[in-house]
């Protein structure tokens, strides 16, 4: 599994992890897949079924790396060649000894100090966009606190009603106005609070209607809260294009729906596509825009989308966020708790390889596997490097279900 960095103490610790890191990345691959099918699939549908499969794929995303630190694994023998190839790289760097033999760890100096770096890197990138997401919440905090709240029997009366027209409770809502921000935004997951410009305290009662409901229609579908899962997935991550794409693409649709959760009720498209045109702000907010969920540069792209009378507008039903939460968690869950490994055509093809390490490395696996156990009672025999015999004949002793763990002499 993934190591925190403090743990970093070794070249084969700090290949060991880069090796989980690569191979989480794999796995983490075909939530994205999946999603990318079920979105070439669902292009005609409404916006809210598109959010649901961006929903899954990211809560996927997140299962399989969680799934690293569970305490059981079963090994998935798929990888080919070129795939497999850095994780022999990996592997085979500073290779510990095997038992009765020492001084055999001593090659692979320049490639460690590589792959520490590449460690290193990770971890930094990790903490760099978590910290802007804290640095971003501990911002909406402070202007939290400066709001103005809005609790006159007028504001609550617009909100119930607000609730009532999308179908949200409004008893946990809390609504403010404040200077700091040029657009409505919601957020928090708890106890969530809606944002408004100073402005909208001069706005007409039925566009004040328009924005409570669009931001009522992001706390009745939890958006708030697969906001910060997507920022932690991008974290864990952030060199995968593909993680980038699911949040974007949430995002989007998340806005979308909410949209369309607003015409829904009866607001006039006209209306609506109108008040959407008067609020892009002049400066973007950025003290809030990493974690809000209504982004000023998104708006121009939320009104071509208000604007065109082709599209579905719809609410998906309950019971189909029901079956792909199902769906999902059936799917992901032994791909969580999968480890990758070469095919046995890769693993044996290495045992002709000149550098003993890449022969022992193979030898390990390849002892693990019913239909070449074989070719490591061969190689404790017969391979012509005493660490690549040991290796083999200390595979052999380990039951076929346990991941093998170095020795040490």
């Amino acid at each position: 599994m993934p190591t925190p960095p403090a743990m970093l103490f070794t070249s084969a610790d700090s290949a060991r992890a880069m090796s989980d890191v690569y191979s989480v990345s794999l796995v983490a691959t075909l939530p994205v897949l999946a999603a990318l099918v079920a979105c070439i699939c669902l292009r005609e549908s409404n916006a809210g079924t598109r959010a649901i499969v961006w929903r899954c794929a990211l809560a996927g995303v997140l299962a399989i790396y969680a799934g690293r630190y569970l305490p059981w694994q079963w090994m998935a023998w798929v990888l080919p060649e070129p795939l497999a190839r850095p994780l022999v790289s990996l592997g085979t760097i500073h290779l510990d000894g095997p038992p009765g033999l020492a001084g055999a760890n001593d090659s692979g100096t320049d490639a460690s100090g590589a792959v520490r770096g590449l460690i290193a890197l990770y971890w930094t990138g990790v903490a760099f966009i978590l910290l802007r997401t804290f640095v971003a919440r501990g911002r909406l905090l402070l202007v939290r606190r400066r709001a103005t709240r809005l609790t006159g029997p007028l504001w609550q009366a617009w909100m119930r009603d607000a609730g009532h027209a999308v179908g949200v409770s409004t008893s946990r809502m809390r609504l403010a106005a404040t200077e700091d921000v040029s657009v409505p935004l919601t957020w928090g997951v708890w106890r969530p609070v809606i944002l408004l410009p100073h402005s909208a305290l001069r706005w007409p009662a039925d566009r004040l209607q328009a924005v409570l409901r669009h931001e009522l229609g992001h706390v009745g579908a939890h958006d708030a809260a697969m906001h910060v899962a997507a920022r932690i997935a991008c974290a864990l991550f952030w060199f995968h294009p593909g993680v980038w794409w699911l949040a974007r693409r949430f995002e989007a649709d998340a806005e979308e729906a909410a949209d369309d959760r607003v015409l829904l009720t009866g607001i006039r498209v006209s209306d609506y596509a109108e008040w959407l045109g008067t609020s892009a702000p002049d400066a973007p907010d950025h003290a809030c825009a990493a974690m809000a969920l209504v982004r000023p540069g998104n708006l121009r792209a939320r009104l071509a989308v208000v604007t065109n009378t082709q599209r579905r507008i719809a609410v998906p039903a309950r019971r189909l966020a029901l079956f792909a939460a199902v769906f999902t968690a059936a799917a992901v869950a032994p791909l969580a708790t999968a480890r990758l490994a070469p095919t046995r055509q890769v693993l044996t093809s290495l045992m002709t390889e000149t550098r003993w390490e890449s022969r022992a490395w193979a030898v390990v696996r390849l002892a693990r596997r019913a239909d070449s156990v074989h070719v490591a009672r061969s190689a404790a025999r017969e391979d012509p490097d005493p660490a690549v015999r040991a290796w083999a004949r200390y595979a052999l002793t380990l039951a076929p279900v346990r991941t093998p763990s170095r020795p040490r002499s």
